[in-house]
């Protein structure tokens, strides 16, 4: 039996990929109205974005994002807990630095040149599946478009997906029985099985395996059905062994790309501000066939933003980014054809009945694979509840879907136009029409609304940036301004008029400036968070000899009844400097410094030693993460949480903790609190009550606060993760100075 030839010549094979690529960016500059974009201002400038830009920022300044001295001061940022390694993307995003150095334009070229990238990969992909030249070039150009290209963008630059269609192709070669249908090849048992890959699915695992692990887990998943179909159809053991040499080598890839990260976690211990992820979520961000079919937002033909409308006012519930995973009305065929496919084939007595098996069949089966997989009730539930809860938004298997919709669809199309230029009618006429179908799709998916606001993005960068520049020219180079409020991250939230990751702005336009926004979960950011929560004065004498010059005041991010402006204002005068919609106020610090020469020796060594210690503060035992609202943050806990607090100094600190204990019951309920050995009992219910404590934490040592509730257990919903909820600690607010 000999292999199935590919009989394209590399010319033959370049030339659609560079089509698409051209279609690509043609579709892109008309969608999104390029013409009147600064190319400077990101298309995206809000939330999630944001901290995308920081990290683009970080490359431009640093070369690498994970360790940033300009981020969390006074003590620079480790972003290391949190594994965003995208190596391959830092790779061309660090190229692009040669040609500039603004963030906003840097991610502008890259997700541009990501998105037409993806056209020609896919193209190519197609191709490798026998998809005639002009379908491979429209449909290419068709996948890089696809609504999730658009929702996730460069809000979440990290899901690029131009590796995708590589791996995904491969995977349907296995299963359909095109990579073993040939003369064994010569050499050793291994190099046959590893021989029978395809070079291109080498490269894909290697390219994949060095950016987010999201699609290298799922071209995992899809190998592997692959490798077990193929064996089970063929009994071929080299199809198997194959499908599982792809696995490893990518889970090994992937491996060494997130090494850096796993031995941090290794050597410090894993952050419990970033232990927020659970098994119940995988099905808050499941995928849902409902919203693959749904068409995008404010779609531009009215049936089909008639159909959306009415989806979207019946108010589903549990729609969360699962919103994104949108197939588009082309993909949307392509899978309607596979299901119905699938159903055929059901029917049949032998697969090889089937006119449509191979290719088809193949799409079919992953594609059906992937959707069992990912959709709400899934097998990702199970795989998260015994395996690992590390990938829970599995929603963003969506883009393999996509590409194997359009695989599938490929078939009928290019059987079709054999048939067409068969007959003898002329070649143009159906280009003609596949492009008038492609600009049709590009409309239909790019759900590009949010992009278009050019004018409203420009004017506030252009303020923002002056704003920051007027801070750095009064300031002068290298100096570090302490933002408030704090925000942690990554798990930022909203909080009245800001948003998420509003605090990155400043860094985002500054040049030399240090930030104290930043500061990872609750290992870096336990001194930024404790010095916020201080009274204006000890805050700024704390600033002031930790080296800080400015104070940012996002006064959007507080009650008008409680914002500090009034008491700054009293400590340090009026603001130096305002935004022009008044809602960020910068303090000068350096007059107040200079009082504070009068301090005696002893006072500024205390000073200074609290100024760089922070008093470090967990919650362990029966404490859940972190949970937050517009008015409020809190934990929840089991029957019984241990709170400690660890003094770096080398001199006893005097500690102050006021919080609110509360429980979800009207009735009160006894509680014992063990403070250093002191028992104190007291009661609490749903209206809470104040609990305000003072002590000291000896040199190096540690505090423990045991807190046992005698009450019962909340009812928790069935979905949630959570068995036993017995009350919450509400706004914890920790003082911590030197005796």
């Amino acid at each position: 039996m000999r292999r199935i030839p590919q009989s394209k010549s590399t010319s033959s094979t370049l030339r659609p990929c560079v089509f698409a690529c051209l279609l690509c960016a043609s579709l892109l500059f008309l969608v999104l109205k390029l013409w009147r974009m600064n190319p400077w201002v990101p298309l995206d400038y809000d939330s999630d974005a944001l901290a995308t830009l920081a990290v683009v920022k970080a490359i431009a300044q640093h070369h690498l994002p994970f360790l940033n001295p300009n981020l969390a001061a006074p003590f620079g940022a480790n972003w290391l807990d949190f594994p965003i390694n995208t190596t391959v993307d830092y790779i061309v995003l660090w190229a692009l630095t040669l040609l500039s150095r603004q963030p906003g334009l840097l991610v502008n070229l890259f997700w541009l040149g990501a998105t037409v990238f993806t056209a020609g990969t896919a193209a190519f992909a197609l191709l490798r599946l026998n998809a005639r030249p002009w379908i491979a070039t429209c449909l290419g150009a068709v996948y890089a478009l696809q609504p999730f290209a658009f929702y996730r963008g460069i809000t979440h630059l990290n899901l690029v997906f131009y590796v995708v269609p590589l791996l995904a192709a491969g995977a349907v070669e296995l299963a359909s029985g095109r990579l073993a249908a040939g003369s064994v090849p010569p050499g050793s048992r291994i190099v046959r099985h590893l021989r029978l890959v395809p070079a291109y699915v080498w490269l894909a695992c290697l390219l994949q395996g060095f950016s987010y692990v999201y699609n290298s887990f799922f071209g995992c998943f899809v190998w592997l059905v692959a490798a077990f179909a193929a064996f089970l159809v063929r009994r071929d053991r080299r199809e198997l062994a194959s499908g599982f040499a792809v696995v490893a080598a990518l889970a090994a890839f992937t491996f060494v790309n997130l090494s850096p990260s796993l031995v941090h976690v290794a050597r410090a211990g894993e952050n419990p501000g970033l232990m927020y992820k659970n098994a119940a979520e995988s099905e808050v961000y499941a995928l849902k066939l409902r919203q693959l079919f749904t068409p995008i937002p404010n779609h531009p033909f009215p049936p089909l933003h008639w159909v959306e409308r009415s989806i979207r006012i019946v108010h589903f519930p549990g729609d969360t980014e699962n919103a994104s995973s949108r197939l588009g009305t082309t993909a949307s065929l392509g899978l309607l054809f596979l299901l119905g496919s699938a159903l055929v084939l059901c029917l049949r007595t032998s697969a090889a009945q089937a006119p449509t098996n191979g290719v088809v069949g193949a799409c079919a089966m992953l594609a059906l694979a992937c959707i069992l997989l990912a959709t709400q009730g899934g097998f990702g539930a199970l795989f998260n509840t015994f395996v690992a809860n590390d990938i829970r938004a599995y929603n963003r298997i969506v883009v393999f879907v996509v590409f194997f919709a359009l695989a599938g669809l490929a078939q009928p199309l290019s059987r079709a136009w054999d048939r067409w230029t068969a007959a003898g009618r002329s070649p143009a006429a159906a280009v003609a029409l596949l492009l008038c179908l492609t600009v049709f799709a590009a409309y239909d998916q790019a759900g590009a609304t949010r992009f278009l606001e050019y004018q409203d993005r420009t004017a506030r960068y252009a303020s923002n940036e002056a704003l920051v520049h007027s801070i750095e020219s009064t300031l002068g180079p290298n100096a570090s301004v302490f933002q408030l409020p704090f925000t942690d991250f990554p798990l930022d939230f909203p909080h009245l008029q800001m948003n998420v990751y509003d605090q990155a702005r400043p860094y985002i336009h500054s040049r030399t400036s240090g930030w104290s926004w930043g500061a990872m979960g609750e290992r870096d950011g336990q001194w930024n968070k404790q010095t916020s929560a201080l009274p204006a004065q000890a805050m700024v004498r704390r600033l002031c000899y930790a080296g800080f010059s400015g104070l940012w005041v996002d006064l959007g991010g507080y009650d008008p009844m409680q914002s500090p402006e009034k008491d700054l204002t009293a400590l340090l005068g009026a603001p130096r400097l305002r935004s022009p919609d008044g809602r960020i106020a910068f303090y000068d610090l350096r007059p107040f410094q200079s009082t504070l020469a009068a301090d005696s020796p002893a006072v500024r060594g205390s000073e200074i030693a609290a100024a760089r210690t922070p008093l470090f503060v967990d919650y362990t035992g029966g404490f859940y993460p972190l949970e937050q609202s517009a008015a409020e943050s809190w934990r929840w806990c089991g029957k019984q949480g241990d709170i400690r607090f660890r003094n770096g100094l080398d001199r006893p600190r005097s500690v102050t903790l006021t919080m609110m204990i509360r429980t979800a019951d009207v009735q009160p309920h006894p509680f014992l609190a063990t403070l250093d050995g002191r028992l104190n009992r007291f009661m609490a219910s749903a209206s809470g009550v104040v609990f305000h404590e003072t002590f000291t934490v000896a040199p190096r040592a540690e505090v423990r606060l045991t807190l046992a509730s005698e009450g019962s257990a909340v009812e928790t919903a069935p979905s949630d993760f959570r068995t036993s909820l017995y009350f919450q600690v509400v706004d914890p607010k920790v003082v911590a100075n030197p005796e």
